[in-house]
């Protein structure tokens, strides 16, 4: 029997900050990425990493591969814009290319659903103690801080932020639809909730986005996540009684 393993990352949040776990191999380099728009270097979720070529071992070669990529809503990879080397070596490039459809990245997120995007990612080929390593950089360049501004007075209070104090059950408990399984189909739904923080009750729940790869099991995957989302339970906060709305990803993923 084939095995599978469910990968749920829950992140609770404010709407307007929303984060997510982050997977990459082990030690990765120490070097910032050069880049003219370090926005657009993107951040691996799920890595597959390349062989090491056996002709670029053997003669001790390394370098790094950077790659320009179209990005789906669901993370998955589209379009190779460009892909170069440095130094320049075609095996590098090519086992990048194989491996390159099987990852997954962080994408942004307007009102709970993910949005398309661009991204560079750089692949590392080392050698270490005679064996090849691959890692992979995503960090983007230092930016100068901007000089102090004092903020703005105001009378309206910052939103509260809401922590779910059974997340870790929540993610182990999570159910992975059968027949998507069996599909060998991996998807993601994004949860919108609105809660009222002074009681932590909450007042609200919907799909804001459901996705699947490959496509016709979008509904199940939201099924799944909302019933999960439900049984949150939150701690409250004293004298705020504005509901706050929270954005909760679920990545459904097969190993």
């Amino acid at each position: 029997m084939r095995k599978t393993a469910l990968v749920i990352v829950v992140v609770l949040s404010a709407l307007q900050s929303h984060a997510q776990e982050l997977k990459v191999p082990a030690n990765p380099p120490t070097q910032d990425l050069t880049a003219s728009d370090p926005v657009t270097w993107a951040q691996p979720r799920r890595v597959y990493p390349p062989k090491y070529p056996y002709d670029a071992l053997d003669n001790r070669i390394s370098g790094y591969v950077d790659v320009d990529v179209l990005v789906n809503e669901m993370g998955g990879t589209g379009e190779i814009r460009s892909i170069t080397s440095q130094p320049k070596n075609a095996d590098f490039e090519s086992e990048v290319q194989k491996v390159l459809k099987y990852w997954l990245f962080k994408v942004p997120t307007v009102k709970c659903r993910p949005q398309a995007t661009t991204g560079n990612v750089r692949i590392w080929f080392d050698i270490k103690d005679e064996k090849g390593v691959i890692s992979v950089s995503h960090r983007a360049l230092p930016v100068v801080p901007a000089p102090p501004v004092e903020p703005p007075v105001s009378e309206v209070r910052p939103l509260a932020r809401i922590v779910s104090k059974n997340s870790a059950a929540i993610r182990a408990s999570v159910t992975y639809p059968r027949v998507a399984r069996r599909a060998s189909a991996e998807g993601v739904a994004y949860i919108s909730l609105k809660v009222e923080p002074s009681s932590a009750r909450m007042l609200d729940i919907e799909i804001a986005y459901a996705g699947s790869m490959p496509g016709g099991y979008e509904s199940m995957f939201g099924e799944a996540a909302k019933s999960a989302a439900a049984e949150f339970k939150f701690n409250p906060v004293p004298g705020d009684d504005r509901p706050v709305t929270v954005c909760v990803p679920f990545f459904f993923q097969l190993k």
